[in-house]
């Protein structure tokens, strides 16, 4: 059998009721190179392994499966995954997401062979309501297909369930990435400072909102939690901070300051200008710009937010925070 391509890796774990979509979704690629698919289960103990094992026994030469023998945990699962394949690329999504256009692949490898200098790319996602799948937004890089340079690697937000990547950078993966509570977030920095990062402004697959039991939503809705799992995201852009030697020193520092304004939510002797005087360094790395809208963050949430979020509006958000 010629050897594959492209590696497909599905991450799962009780994902009864969704598993079946996201193989699905990958079974009807119509694609000209080899590729495989890759599931690892962490010990699902809601028949999501059957179904899984079904699968394989359907597909012998296209499946591939790791079967956790205990319950080893998101990131271990995670791990264990990403570093089995040998093809030239992989691409990796959860089993509670699910691919949506069957030229998927086709696309991205097409765009990533002819050009050397990209290091990965990725696509629109439709953001969908977990039980009836409706549509609740989309997760889009740019307005139209774009190619990002390795200074711009702030501007690229969640890709859930379309980064392909060079599958070489993997086996160069530094430990930094581990401190992160969320692997995309990590391996989208690191990726970024390898070569150019390509945007398809096409969806070509859907993400589920509010799955029961997630590790997301697990995480946001304790607001403990919720700063436990950023306090790791600071360890993480320290360790970024280093490998890049400091060169976006000012854009890391202040989406540090924003992990760390959890702690308003859980701690209630801290106050805003408590929080300034224990940040005070961190806050003197800052441009004014920046300064400007870390204030507004802290003090006027509501009004910050809605620059934030606003696309008419995200030529300022990005003018203060360049």
């Amino acid at each position: 059998m010629t050897e594959p391509i492209v590696s497909v890796c599905l991450i799962t774990y009780n994902h009864v009721n969704y598993i079946r979509d996201a193989i699905e979704g990958v079974l009807m690629q119509k694609i000209n190179y080899p590729w495989e698919l890759i599931i690892a289960d962490d010990f699902s103990t809601d028949g999501t392994r059957e179904i899984i094992k079904a699968y394989a026994e359907k597909n012998p030469k296209l499946i591939k499966l790791i079967l956790q023998e205990k319950n080893v945990g998101a990131a271990q699962n995670w791990f264990d995954l990403i570093y089995t394949p040998k093809s030239k690329y992989i691409t990796y999504f959860e089993g509670d997401d699910y691919w949506t256009d069957p030229y998927k692949l086709q696309k991205q490898i097409d765009l990533m062979e002819k050009h050397n200098d990209y290091s990965a790319c990725c696509h629109a996602v439709q953001r969908v309501f977990y039980i009836d799948k409706k549509p609740l937004g989309v997760y889009r890089q740019a307005n139209r297909d774009r190619v990002f340079s390795e200074n711009e690697w702030y501007k690229l937000t969640s890709m859930q369930s379309s980064l392909l990547l060079r599958n070489k950078y993997i086996a160069i993966l530094p430990d930094w990435i581990t401190y992160s509570p969320v692997g995309d977030v990590s391996i989208r920095l690191f990726v970024s400072q390898q070569g150019k990062f390509a945007y398809i402004n096409q969806i070509m697959s859907s993400y589920r909102v509010g799955v029961p039991n997630s590790s997301t939503k697990t995480i946001m809705i304790v607001p403990k939690n919720d700063f436990e799992s950023a306090k790791r995201m600071v360890k993480m852009y320290d360790g970024f901070n280093n490998y890049t030697n400091y060169k976006y020193s000012g854009i890391i520092t202040i989406k540090q300051l924003y992990y760390l304004m959890k702690e308003l939510k859980i701690n209630k002797n801290i106050g805003r200008l408590d929080f300034l005087k224990r940040h005070k360094e961190r806050i003197k790395k800052l441009s004014f710009g920046k300064k400007l809208a870390f204030l507004g963050a802290l003090f006027l949430p509501k009004i910050y937010n809605g620059i934030y979020h606003s696309r008419k509006l995200q030529p300022i958000r990005n003018f203060l925070l360049r």
